[in-house]
């Protein structure tokens, strides 16, 4: 929050049933150009948060964009391992995966 007024959001979503290994998760967060106004309230508390939220699933993983420095930096910053891009969707665009590991 900045002056009351939400600036991101995050969760995590468990993999089950899909014919993946236990223990699996989705990370995701979205946020709001006024991010930066509270990065640093951020990149103090995210850790925490991390954790909270891969209580159940000891690894977190999502897939971001090549062309989203910021995203990759962040995931870099904050311990997720970063993987090497492959093609997806309709059009083979480029996602690199992000891993973070209990």
């Amino acid at each position: 929050m900045a002056d009351g007024t939400p600036v991101a959001m995050f969760g995590a979503a468990p993999l089950v049933g899909m014919g993946i290994e236990p223990g699996l998760c989705v990370l995701w967060f979205l946020a709001t150009d006024r991010l930066f106004e509270v990065r640093r309230d951020l990149m103090r508390q995210i850790g925490v948060w991390l954790d909270w939220l891969q209580r159940f699933s000891p690894t977190g993983i999502n897939f971001v964009s090549v062309d989203n420095h910021i995203a990759l930096a962040w995931c870099k910053a904050v311990g997720f391992e970063i993987g090497e891009p492959t093609p997806h969707g309709i059009n083979g665009e480029m996602f690199r995966p992000v891993i973070r590991r209990l």
